[in-house]
């Protein structure tokens, strides 16, 4: 055998060698850690009721997440991942996305996460700085920098709206801004310009559901139903009280209010009475202002009462058998909302009342102080 024969069978028998050297220790593979993606983040929560939109609420059924096959409750502040889906009812939600986009949700609508975003059901308004794709049944819509409208049933057919930017539809139909096109599996595309009183009530639906609301003049609750207890000083005596209110908003920060209850403190001895009693019923005016982001609020009234006391009011007019004692009270107020319909709140009052009408007219009525303190529930419609 020639040196160059032994040379090439040597390097042979190293490289086999060596190949199964490396066999033996394998090299560790490299791992990544999957992280779920966040989609969006529920930055408004509102209710409907009576006609009108409640300010943003920290919780409610009529918006739901649905995630890992449950039905949640979607709150303020909520992550939404890939895969989970939002779903309203009388109620609307806005999610905030991760490049400045936001996606509007109206009432009855079902929207899932992912990319593209799935419109089942409803009417949604997206809007995105960048590209946004979106589907709704078998119809893909690509939004460029565009704000749009899209209305969709359960079998996927529907109708866009742009407001602004473009929308592309499957890739090959252009839809501008202030132009609408509807969209069936069935049908071709066709784009239809805006009329001007279209453009301005779809501009009108989006303010009203989804930009940010000015305080104190975004749709507010019309009614609380006040229920309390309390004490009142009256007579150089102390009475338990309760007390049934109803309260109508007159616009803005000003209501009316309507009061009736019962009060009530232990009798004299020598005048043989176990309980005294009394009903007191008021009219008047609430100025009450909640604070800006805060479960807050305060206010100050003032009332015109009359006391009706068992008994007669004079020596001469025995048949009537209740006697009216007029007065007149101021009040202040302060509560926390601890739920979207229902509130806590005291109610501090003062002022004075007629005690004593006269039997002759140059006799002056006897004036006495009262004071109360009331804590009540209060229920908002």
């Amino acid at each position: 055998m020639t040196p160059l024969r032994l040379s090439f069978s040597a390097l042979l028998l190293l490289s086999i060698f060596c190949s199964n050297g490396l066999a033996e220790e394998p090299q560790p593979r490299e791992t990544t850690q999957v992280v779920p993606l966040v989609w969006a983040e529920a930055t408004v929560v509102k209710d409907i009721v009576a006609g009108s939109f409640r300010r943003s609420v920290p919780s409610t059924r009529q918006v739901s997440a649905i995630r890992e096959g449950k039905t949640l409750s979607l709150k303020q502040g909520d992550r939404l991942r890939s895969g989970e889906a939002v779903r309203t009812r009388s109620g609307i939600a806005l999610l905030a996305l991760p490049d400045r986009g936001e996606i509007g949700i109206a009432e009855g609508s079902q929207l899932r996460i992912g990319s593209p975003l799935v419109q089942r059901i409803g009417t949604l308004l997206y809007s995105s700085p960048g590209v946004l794709e979106v589907q709704a049944g078998k119809t893909h819509f690509r939004l460029e920098g565009a704000t749009a409208q899209v209305t969709s049933d359960s079998l996927g057919r529907g109708n866009i709206a742009v407001l602004e930017g473009r929308v592309m539809i499957n890739g090959t139909f252009e839809v501008l801004a202030g132009h609408q096109a509807l969209f069936d599996e069935e049908q071709p595309l066709e784009s239809i310009g805006l009329e001007q009183g279209s453009q301005e009530s779809l501009a009108l639906w989006r303010a009203e559901r989804f930009l940010p609301t000015v305080p104190g003049a975004e749709a507010q609750h019309r009614a609380d139903i006040r229920v309390g207890v309390g004490m009142a000083h009256l007579l150089t005596a102390n009475w338990g009280m309760i007390q049934f209110d109803a309260r109508l908003r007159l616009g803005g920060e000003a209501w009316l209010q309507v009061s009736a209850g019962t009060t009530l403190r232990p009798g004299e001895v020598d005048e043989n009475a176990d309980i005294y009693w009394s009903i007191p019923i008021r009219l008047g005016a609430r100025w009450i202002r909640e604070l800006p982001s805060q479960p807050l609020y305060f206010g100050i009234g003032g009332d015109a009462q009359l006391l009706l006391f068992p008994g007669c009011p004079s020596a001469t007019s025995c048949g009537i058998g209740v006697t009216p004692r007029p007065g007149a009270l101021v009040s202040g107020i302060a509560g926390i909302r601890v739920h979207p319909k229902l509130a806590l709140d005291l109610e501090l009052t003062g002022g004075f009342h007629a005690f004593a009408l006269p039997d002759e007219q140059d006799d002056a009525p006897l004036v006495m102080p009262q004071v109360g303190l009331t804590a009540s529930v209060v229920f908002r419609l």
